[in-house]
């Protein structure tokens, strides 16, 4: 190919919205960070009426959290956060519970939720 058609063929790509040499994509600014808080659970297998560890990370300072068992809507309980957002806290699950639950880990006044899959006693006993 020799140097006319080159300079053709870059300017009809373009001309026809194939790409432009030496432009660059405008870049969209970036969002504001919000960080995602977590949650970790001693045990995701506990047996009924068992007492297992929570422990949460990057929730509002000095917030309230609350702890429910979402098949019932149930408080197991209400705490405050650390200055930093963190907590480690023990949660008894009550007897009358089995089978597959999902804690909901919430900022009372950040509303960040955390879920996490807990099965209750004996898989057995779920069939």
């Amino acid at each position: 190919m020799n140097w006319t058609k080159s300079v053709c063929a870059i300017a009809t790509a373009t001309a026809i919205g194939l790409g432009t040499v030496g432009a660059a994509p405008a870049e969209a600014a970036p969002a504001p960070y919000t960080p995602q808080p977590t949650v970790t659970v001693s045990k995701t297998n506990p047996g009924r009426g068992a007492t297992i560890t929570i422990k949460g990370a990057k929730f509002k300072p000095r917030e309230q959290i609350v702890v429910k068992i979402r098949s019932k809507a149930e408080t197991l309980k209400t705490f405050k956060a650390n200055r930093k957002g963190g907590f480690t806290s023990k949660i008894t699950i009550p007897r009358k519970y089995k089978c597959e639950h999902t804690l909901v880990v919430r900022g009372k006044s950040s509303k960040l939720v955390v879920l996490t899959q807990l099965f209750i006693g004996k898989r057995r006993a779920c069939r």
